[in-house]
């Protein structure tokens, strides 16, 4: 989820990158617009496509969900995603993928810090921490301060490299940094490497478009 989490910003900084490019006295209320849209569709699709309770055998019980899901709106769909996350960490607070999912259900609610102290519980609760984990509460810390590195951020992001130096969430949020710091070259190069991976989890058209658009920018 983070991951796509990362994917839906950089598709976000695209956006905001072409129009302000584009246009000699731009109205920021496009892109803003654009961008509102693009994250509360992608949030509308994660919880419908990523998870199981939508892939129900029995089709009325199909039918049902999908006209619930019609009548909510993405902030409801995504705290009732964190509500039952929260009640599955209740009934089990040794359950370190429990405090992970929890972690994952907060990105989308853009609760950061408690996404942050979830993914912390995660960590100290996984007998071997994964690269992804640390990654996790990297990219939960990072939009907590602002979307600013610190010196913890920087710690978990090395973590992250020493067990997996081709982990794809660790390189698309140093990538998204370097790009919103108009470090276009440093962007080019991290989001190269995401690509060289050969990871089947990269979004490989997505990675292009926005090393293109980087590469605009530096010409």
């Amino acid at each position: 989820m983070i991951y796509m989490f990362l994917v839906v910003l950089l598709i976000v900084l695209l956006v905001w990158g072409h129009y302000l490019k584009s246009v000699s006295k731009p109205s920021y209320w496009v892109p803003v617009t654009i961008s509102i849209f693009i994250l509360t569709v992608s949030s509308v699709l994660y919880f419908n496509l990523g998870h199981s309770e939508f892939f129900l055998s029995d089709k009325s019980n199909e039918y049902t969900a999908a006209n619930n899901l019609d009548n909510k709106s993405a902030h409801d769909v995504n705290r009732e995603q964190v509500e039952k996350m929260q009640q599955r960490v209740l009934e089990d607070k040794q359950n370190g993928e429990s405090w992970y999912a929890l972690g994952n259900a907060y990105m989308y609610t853009n609760e950061f810090e408690h996404a942050a102290t979830a993914f912390l519980y995660a960590e100290r609760l996984a007998i071997k921490p994964q690269a992804n984990i640390y990654a996790a509460r990297a990219t939960a810390l990072y939009y907590a301060n602002n979307q600013r590195f610190d010196s913890t951020i920087k710690t978990l992001l090395d973590k992250a490299q020493a067990i997996d130096p081709d982990n794809v969430p660790t390189l698309m949020l140093i990538a998204s940094d370097h790009f919103l710091n108009a470090e276009y070259q440093d962007a080019i190069d991290t989001w190269q490497h995401a690509l060289d991976t050969g990871h089947a989890d990269v979004d490989r058209i997505a990675i292009i478009k926005a090393i293109n658009q980087a590469k605009q920018f530096i010409n």
